[in-house]
């Protein structure tokens, strides 16, 4: 009896530890009991591995079924979103040095610290690259399948190449732990046994292009084909009166070609990064939309080739980034609340007041936090607010883009991940769809990085002198498309 006693006692302490130390902390642990008056189940709960002294997290991101998140002393964790388990940790550069990221893709995630790029193995943690950055980055930087992307304060965005050498099949041995994988990586995961990722460790010089002011805030990567990839950011002026919204263009299938394809001016500027709405699959070349929100108010849905579809004016400044689900955008203002708009058409579907923060979009109910803190439930049909569930510190939660769960996240890293009772298995949205799903007019050609069809190839344009578009056959620069910000 007394062991049992003494084993009961035990848990009591530790359940007693979790409980009083989130709270303690700015943020409370909802109970199972609790999470079910609202018709959700708490998945999961997990603390980041970290210092409390100093250490405090710093961003996440949802991305392929997991939550990076990475502290301001430069640790990077992978979760698993299914199950909450660590998957690894890894701890980059000088933890006094200051860090931005994680950007991911499917292969890997990179983070800067201090002024080193470091590429990590998404599977193993294991850092499978390095670059040193040529000056100050200004924000985190994004990944496409090739190219590391990272903004610089001068405003030059860089992109550095990344080559996989080859792909071993991670075996039935290799749950000991390599001396090349964290000691922290943990292989009861829900998820399979990841391959392990060689990159190619020849210096390939950078490939940079100029943009017009300061860049602040991350870009975004836009795939096109096999051969050509667009990169669009913001940028902000010195004197602050207006910003720059630019598109430009890395052509794999001409040498160090890396150029803006379009730059357009907005007043006031920006103070969040764009989003993107994928193509529509049921319209034949059909290549989504640059969605971009102003401090004057205005979200504007642009093409790649810089033509205006819509424009929508929420009446007040816009500084978090537009959240796209599917066919929704999802705006946030400083001060008027959060409106819910048709992707394809900026009509405004419904308003929501008092919201700051987009969470996560459920089957029946959108998650935000208002002005008070609170997290809130809003159908997701009418806007209209069925209940405010919790108080607490949800300033470092991402905005989950990728599937229906909810990820709270404190400033002392308690993560905890909810989901509406019904939907057991995740809803995933902005899935791109299948290449066979293509109209025939946008398929032909795309597959296997085949040749494009002319008509469905970007048009050449290329920027002023000094950009990297190649000097030898430089196109007659084509007629200014209107600028939409104007």
């Amino acid at each position: 009896m007394s062991r049992i006693a003494a084993k009961s006692f035990a848990a009591c302490v530790v359940v007693g530890w979790c409980v009083c130390g989130a709270v303690a902390f700015g943020v409370e642990l909802i109970p199972q009991t609790r999470a079910e008056q609202w018709n959700m189940r708490r998945a999961w709960f997990y603390q980041v591995e970290m210092d409390r002294d100093g250490a405090r997290v710093q961003n996440a991101v949802v991305y392929g079924g997991r939550v990076y998140v990475l502290t301001n002393r430069g640790t990077v964790q992978a979760i698993d979103l299914a199950a909450g388990r660590s998957l690894w940790t890894r701890m980059v550069g000088n933890p006094n040095h200051p860090s931005l990221g994680p950007g991911v893709n499917s292969m890997l995630a990179a983070v800067i610290n201090g002024s080193t790029l470091y590429l990590i193995d998404a599977g193993t943690g294991s850092v499978v690259k390095e670059e040193r950055l040529p000056g100050a980055p200004g924000a985190s930087p994004a990944l496409s399948d090739r190219h590391a992307f990272v903004p610089l304060t001068n405003g030059k965005i860089y992109a550095f190449s990344f080559v996989k050498q080859k792909i071993e099949s991670s075996s039935a041995d290799e749950t000991a732990p390599r001396e090349t994988e964290p000691a922290s990586a943990d292989r009861t995961s829900s998820e399979p046994a990841p391959a392990r990722i060689q990159l190619s460790h020849e210096y390939q010089p950078p490939l940079s292009v100029q943009g017009t002011g300061r860049s602040l805030w991350p870009p975004i990567v836009v795939p096109f084909s096999a051969d050509w990839t667009y990169c669009v950011w913001v940028s902000q002026a010195a004197s602050d009166r207006e910003g720059y919204l630019n598109i430009s263009v890395l052509e794999r299938q001409v040498k160090d070609s890396f150029y803006v394809r379009n730059r357009m001016t907005a007043p006031l500027g920006f103070a969040a990064a764009p989003a993107y709405v994928l193509p529509d699959p049921k319209t034949a070349g059909d290549r989504g939309l640059v969605v971009a929100a102003g401090l004057d108010g205005f979200v504007s849905g642009i093409t790649v080739e810089g033509k205006l579809n819509w424009k929508f004016s929420t009446g007040g400044s816009v500084l978090t980034p537009p959240v796209v689900i599917d066919d929704r955008v999802f705006v946030c203002t400083a001060n008027d609340g959060m409106f819910c708009l048709d992707a394809r058409t900026g009509r405004e579907l419904w308003w929501a007041a008092g919201v700051v923060q987009f969470l996560a979009s459920g089957k029946s109910y959108v998650y935000v936090a208002d002005q008070s803190r609170r997290l809130v439930a809003l159908d997701a049909q009418t806007g209209q607010r069925h209940a405010t569930l919790l108080y607490g510190d949800f300033t470092y939660s991402p905005a989950n883009d990728r599937n229906d769960r909810l990820v709270l996240i404190s400033r002392s890293g308690l993560v905890q991940c909810l989901h509406e009772t019904q939907l057991a298995e995740p809803l995933n949205y902005n899935v791109p769809a299948a290449p066979g799903s293509r109209p025939a007019a946008q398929q032909q050609g795309l597959d296997a990085g085949g040749e494009q069809p002319a008509a469905d190839r970007p048009t050449t344009r290329r920027a002023e002198a000094g950009d990297n578009a190649p000097a030898g056959n430089r196109p007659q620069r084509p007629q200014e498309p209107a600028d939409p910000f104007q």
